[in-house]
């Protein structure tokens, strides 16, 4: 009997001691099944994916860059930040001008300010224009310079417009008829040098008229007329710099805490009133083609980020921390970190790199479809070798 109890007794004991080990087994058997389809889903089937699709699968952990937008309503150019680099030919201006100060480009012309005796001078005394099929370099008769030095030189048809400036401030801006190889003074101005834009027949600038007053002027070149756009008499108020195009001229309206909107002057309708275009509170620097508009989001550009709108609700980031950027008929241009990219409007994340790896750039001006820089590759060589890309979607 008791040999029966012990064995009855062992069984029992068994069973009792065997179920929850059982379960433990059942349970960590059930994980590691589950572990290992999860990987085959997560891991083995994309790696395997990848490999017959010709992409590297280490490229699937890498840091992607963190896109942000700033409009409510975003545009269907979603896609992340990618660069790539063009194959747009690099031409030289050929000029054995040693100076070619702010070089701008125009129907196979290029205008750069220099200096008159083909030394290595500091200021520019003399306005000269590079015949891009030529080669060929002529100096503007009948320019007199009043003041120290010849600097934003712009080109646009028949007209040349630049800046005659004192070094302490002051100055004037000044046009040339071509035709008429004759000079004219646009108006002269006693404080901060203004920026211009030009297109057509019209500039458009911002003048300094006193401590807490500025003025907004658009100018007929070929009449000669000049009209006052806008007057800012209060410091709580002022302008920023202006871009003109075919169709709108617009601005950023500085607050003083700091930010600032965009206006938007129609210049089909005759004499309409500026309008503020709701793109937030933070349009610094605007330019324009007339139908988008390119701006940063602070006044220094380098801690802003390039936006790009089309005029309602359509807003995309471009690029951030840019030092001079400018919008063409096709494509956006921005400097930064001593390159130069490109990057067509409706696909304004997709940069290309104009200037290339190994080449350090200055950006100087981009008009149309054409953009001048400066190759500042060799600090010791020569520091005004100028560049110039024709950059559009077709091969030049």
């Amino acid at each position: 009997m008791s040999g029966r109890w012990k064995y009855s007794s062992y069984k029992g004991t068994f069973r009792k001691k065997s179920g929850p080990r059982m379960i433990a087994k059942i349970i960590i058997a059930a994980a590691v099944i589950v572990a290992a389809v999860l990987c085959f889903i997560f891991f083995a089937l994309p790696f395997l994916s990848d490999l017959t699709s010709g992409v590297d699968p280490a490229a699937r952990y890498e840091d992607k860059p963190n896109v942000e937008f700033a409009a409510d309503t975003i545009s269907e150019n979603t896609s992340s930040d990618t660069v790539t680099e063009a194959d747009w030919v690099i031409n030289e201006v050929k000029s054995n001008y040693s100076i070619k100060n702010d070089p701008y480009y125009d129907n196979g012309r290029i205008i750069f300010s220099t200096d008159n005796d083909v030394s290595n001078g500091i200021m520019a005394d003399a306005v000269a224009i590079y015949n891009v099929a030529s080669q060929e370099t002529t100096i503007l008769p009948n320019v007199t310079k009043k003041y120290d030095n010849i600097i934003m030189t712009r080109l646009s048809g028949n007209y040349a417009i630049w800046v005659d400036c004192m070094k302490a401030g002051g100055g004037r801006i000044c046009g040339y008829d071509l035709s008429k190889q004759e000079m004219f003074v646009v108006k002269e101005f006693g404080y901060a040098i203004p920026y211009i834009s030009i297109n057509g027949n019209y500039i458009a600038f911002t003048q300094v008229a006193g401590e807490n007053e500025q003025r907004l002027y658009l100018y007929d070149i070929a009449n000669r007329t000049n009209t006052t756009v806008k007057i800012y008499e209060s410091k709580d108020v002022t302008c920023g710099k202006c871009d003109i195009s075919d169709t709108s001229l617009v601005w950023s309206e500085y607050a003083t805490d700091g930010r600032a909107v965009l206006r938007v002057l129609d210049l089909t309708g005759g004499t309409a009133q500026p309008k503020e275009y709701n793109l937030g509170d933070w349009v610094f620097k605007p330019r324009t083609n007339g139908e988008y508009i390119l701006y940063t989001t602070r006044d220094n550009s380098l801690e802003a980020d390039l936006m790009l709108s089309d005029g309602n609700s359509n807003t995309v980031r471009v690029a951030t921390g840019v030092l001079d950027y400018e919008i063409g008929e096709d494509y956006i241009v921005y400097s930064k970190g001593e390159q130069i990219f490109a990057a067509p409007i409706d696909k304004a994340q997709q940069s290309q790199l104009v200037s290339g790896d190994m080449m350090r750039a200055m950006f100087s001006s981009f008009n149309g479809k054409h953009l001048c820089f400066y190759d500042v590759t060799d600090n010791f060589g020569q520091i005004d070798s100028v560049r110039y890309v024709y950059i559009d979607r077709e091969e030049n």
